[in-house]
């Protein structure tokens, strides 16, 4: 064999050699292994997880990822089920990426009801699951209902009205002046026709519902967990559910004309629908955050409120774009057609909270109200120079100067508000529920 060939061969075999220290196997645990010459890369490891502050439709878990594999976390949280070895592609948190400790609220959870969770993390060699936890959401009882506050003097004095066998309540609307619905858990569908002095009963049902709208008198929508949608033709007497297309929870709905509308929920679920609902069309925020808000000021533009953004689209909802971001979670929206749009913020849990202001359609954002360190969840204007803010501790704020400065009103609880809305410069209706 003549010197060339050798030569060649022997550069033959030490490729060779070079290909196979490299390859992919399972180390003893059974986790997935890459190797790389010296470089070792597996799935994460963590440290027991535990459940805490377990309510009627949450819990908070606390986990820890003690190793990262040789690469870097991108992704953490938790996920669960009412099945046993829930994985990502059942319901999950996302909170953050990086080892260490962190905190996972789930919410929208069923009461009474046992469920399994486990913590995960994300990094190149794959996905790695904690201890799996089990846990049994509570009942529901006479010591957890919902409440309602009404003013007539404009928020200086709030009343509690008690409406019987009716829980949490998420989201009120009003038609006019007179006629208003409040919607809330086990399906409770809730109406007044007298400015909400009194309410009367609707609907009843297994899931929980968080926002209702009305395009008309007549025409109505309510969303919630279990990606619930339900539309009533008659004023809200009877109420149909809708197919939606995902199995994700359904936070906010939003509807241009009694055809026309968009709701936005969980993982970054997004639907439209151009024939009032019997057909939704799936759409997707590309980064997978919860949605909790959606508003439009004219057919085209909406805006969405996320995990840690909002959102504006310009044609309906079809699609959408990332224009301002801040960490902690924006909760809701409130937006003038030709004014000003306003955001409230808050930490998932504790910490306090922020309220955002545009006044060019969100090419630029503030902070007004710096000092307002409370926890804050809904945000509502009768006109561009006085609005209501409101939150989880009880709190309701007034401003008479379109956000800059804000006097705190006397609600009477200090339990969690979720919704509020005025009907008139004088009357004003709060809805939620105990903590």
């Amino acid at each position: 064999m003549d010197l060339n060939k050798k030569l060649l061969l022997t550069l033959i075999f030490s490729l060779s050699l070079v290909v196979l220290s490299c390859s992919k196997q399972e180390n003893d645990d059974g986790q997935q292994v890459i190797e790389k010459e010296k470089e070792v890369i597996e799935t994460a490891k963590f440290s027991t997880s535990t459940a805490s502050e377990i309510k009627a439709n949450s819990v908070i878990i606390e986990s820890e990822i003690s190793e990262n594999g040789g690469a870097e976390v991108t992704e953490r949280g938790v996920c669960w089920s009412t099945e046993t070895s829930p994985t990502i592609s059942n319901d999950k948190t996302e909170d953050g990426t990086g080892t260490g400790s962190f905190t996972s609220k789930l919410e929208n959870l069923n009461s009474n009801t046992t469920y399994y969770a486990r913590a995960y993390a994300k990094n190149s060699a794959g996905v790695s699951y904690g201890n799996e936890i089990q846990f049994k959401t509570l009942e529901e009882t006479s010591s957890s209902y919902g409440i309602i506050l009404r003013t007539t003097d404009g928020g200086e004095t709030w009343s509690s009205i008690r409406v019987n066998n009716i829980l949490n309540l998420h989201s009120v609307y009003f038609l006019n002046e007179t006629t208003g619905y409040a919607v809330g858990d086990l399906g409770k569908i809730i109406k007044t026709t007298d400015g909400g002095e009194s309410w009367s009963l609707q609907n009843t049902g297994s899931y929980i519902l968080f926002d209702v709208f009305f395009a008309n008198e007549n025409t109505g929508y309510a969303v919630g967990n279990h990606h619930t949608i339900l539309k009533t033709e008659d004023g809200g007497a009877t109420w149909v559910r809708q197919e939606s297309g995902t199995y994700k929870a359904l936070n906010s709905v939003y509807f241009t004309d009694e055809n026309t509308g968009v709701i936005v929920g969980e993982s970054g679920v997004i639907l439209t629908t151009q024939n009032g609902g019997k057909e939704w069309n799936l759409q997707k925020d590309p980064y997978k955050k919860n949605l909790y808000s959606v508003k439009f000021t004219s057919r085209t533009k909406g805006y969405a409120a996320c995990l840690d953004k909002i959102y504006l689209t310009s044609d309906g909802g079809a699609t959408w774009e990332s224009i301002f971001y801040h960490p902690s979670i924006f909760y809701d929206l409130f937006a003038f057609s030709d004014g000003p749009i306003y955001a409230v913020q808050a930490e998932a849990v504790g910490g306090p909270g922020s309220i955002y202001k545009t006044a060019n359609s969100g090419s630029e954002w503030e902070e007004i109200a710096p000092n307002l360190s409370y926890r804050l969840k809904t945000v509502f204007f009768i006109n561009e120079n006085t609005g209501y803010v409101a939150g989880f501790d009880g709190d309701i704020f007034k401003t008479t100067d379109g956000g800059n400065n804000w006097t705190k009103q006397e609600s009477g609880t200090q339990y969690a508000i979720e919704s509020i809305r005025f009907i008139n410069e004088s009357t004003g209706i709060a809805v939620g529920h105990m903590k």
